[in-house]
């Protein structure tokens, strides 16, 4: 009987263990297609394409952005996936130099960007209960002072 205790413990143990990884797994990891179609820019115009890929590395998770514009012009953002709070740097962008995250839940993250200390924008990127889409939602100002305002609809394209 004590036996038999004991290889219960150790099984329920290994259920927790294994429930607590996969519920602790970022759901974003992967690479995510933007949906022009479904998605909405308010002012201006649309990218052509959008690619977002979240990947896993030593210190956390990376995510790079690869965009082409509506004229043709492509860039390339990296930045941390940390949702601790902190100030964390972004390469690649002129307009924004800093992201701090916060997690809301499992599924939702909030972010304040930043452009030499000061917050320009906000974002909530959330996946979907299936976890095929991720939604970005963006309120902002432009680079001319305007306010900007536009929700991006990306479909999974791997989860890795």
């Amino acid at each position: 009987m004590h036996q038999c205790f004991r290889y219960f413990r150790r099984a329920a143990l290994l259920v927790l263990v294994l429930v607590a990884g996969m519920l602790g797994a970022d759901p974003s990891v992967g690479k995510w297609v933007l949906n022009v179609k479904k998605s909405t820019y308010r002012p201006g115009a649309a990218p052509k394409s959008q690619i977002r890929t979240y990947r896993e590395s030593a210190s956390g998770i990376v995510a790079t952005v690869v965009t082409v514009s509506d004229e043709g012009e492509t860039s390339t953002v990296s930045f941390p996936v940390n949702d601790d709070g902190q100030s964390r740097p972004v390469t690649g962008s002129s307009s924004i130099d800093a992201i701090r995250m916060g997690r809301v839940d499992r599924k939702q993250l909030k972010s304040q960007l930043m452009q030499r200390g000061k917050q320009v924008a906000t974002t909530v990127r959330e996946v979907s209960e299936d976890g095929n889409t991720l939604t970005i939602t963006y309120d902002g100002g432009a680079t001319d002072g305007s306010r900007v305002h536009y929700v991006a609809v990306f479909d999974r394209f791997d989860r890795r």
